[in-house]
């Protein structure tokens, strides 16, 4: 039933998570702090590649999590330097 609500996580150079916000807020502030706190659970992530760092310094995730009766969680992800 529709899209999941959007997320993003900046993530800098060293893996970590800098910044979360749900773009647009579902109708569960319930399972918006809970998509959120999926993010920081799963850091700190790996560190930038050397090629990497020559291409940013940090990068924006897109998320979309889907919290579901029958299959528990889905997700969407895309990263623009």
């Amino acid at each position: 039933p529709g899209d999941p609500p959007p997320s993003f996580w900046l993530i800098d150079a060293e893996g970590r998570v800098v910044e979360t916000e749900v773009l647009r807020p579902s109708k569960s502030s319930v399972l918006d702090k809970r998509a959120v706190a999926i993010v920081h659970a799963a850091a700190p992530f790996g560190p930038f590649t050397s090629a990497m760092r020559r291409q940013a310094d940090q990068l924006v995730i897109t998320s979309r999590f889907r919290f579901t009766r029958e299959d528990g969680l889905e997700t969407s992800l895309s990263a623009t330097p």
